[in-house]
């Protein structure tokens, strides 16, 4: 595995914005640089996915990304199949290659190409990040069990609907235990059943069913052209329909518990 000698440059320090920027040599293989952020940290290490060699190629040979400068070069295939198998063997076999994806020439392209494959068929590459999973496939209420989010969602055209969800405030903040709403939106709610009834009490069940069965009736009845939903609260959007699974999904599972 070949060695990448590179610099960072940072233009900040704790005194503020410098004129000229701090310079850092640092040496590394491979496999960690292109872990690094603003090179290919998101798609190798939380999606798990090592993108094609042309597209590596491409910002190994620009010679930049951000703050990071080094000697543009190229890794030629046995480089690529080499850092495959590295990239695998560091992840437990959770990193791999999408071969039916080789043939996109750009990386956006491609980016594409990819966040549809695992969108249309999630269990194709199981992803272990939670947030990620928000991001690419949907809400999960379960071990690979999703309520799929619309990636085209038309957000100039939601309705807010912080009113009608009023009544769900408290409730809801039981459920915020991945993180908080305001940072992670729908990926701070984990509604895995055992925590939904982790979180409620017998006498929590008997109230807030009624308050779930009347928030899914007044969302299912707003006017047709209500498609797309968002609220502050939840610090989302979804369509209309999403958002009645997911409060559909709370319900039968408190329903049940």
């Amino acid at each position: 595995m070949r060695t990448i000698p590179f610099e960072t440059h940072s233009y900040y320090s704790y005194q503020g914005t410098l004129k000229e920027p701090r310079i850092t040599h640092r040496r590394e293989t491979l496999d960690v640089f292109l872990c690094r952020e603003n090179l290919f940290s998101y798609e190798i290490e939380k999606i798990g996915v090592v993108p094609p060699r042309h597209i590596i190629n491409h910002v190994l040979k620009s010679g930049e990304a951000r703050s990071y400068f080094w000697e543009g070069f190229e890794i030629d295939e046995a480089e690529y199949q080499e850092l495959c198998q590295t990239l695998s063997d560091k992840s437990d076999g959770y990193c791999v290659q999408v071969p039916d994806l080789a043939g996109y020439k750009t990386y956006q392209s491609w980016w594409r190409a990819l966040v549809d494959k695992i969108h249309n068929n999630p269990r194709f590459k199981p992803i272990t990040n939670w947030s990620v999973q928000n991001d690419l496939i949907g809400i999960p209420i379960g071990p690979q069990q999703w309520i799929v989010r619309d990636s085209h969602i038309k957000h100039d055209e939601a309705v807010n609907v912080d009113r009608l969800l009023k009544p769900l405030n408290d409730f809801l903040r039981r459920l915020e235990t991945a993180c908080v709403a305001d940072c992670c939106g729908m990926a701070a709610f984990d509604l895995y059943p055992e925590n939904i009834n982790e979180r409620l009490s017998q006498d929590d069940k008997l109230k807030v069913i009624p308050l779930l069965e009347s928030t899914i009736q007044t969302l299912q009845e707003l006017p047709a052209s209500h498609q797309y939903l968002k609220s502050e609260r939840l610090n989302s959007t979804l369509t209309r329909a999403a958002m009645v699974q997911v409060f559909q999904h709370i319900l039968d599972v408190i329903s049940r518990g």
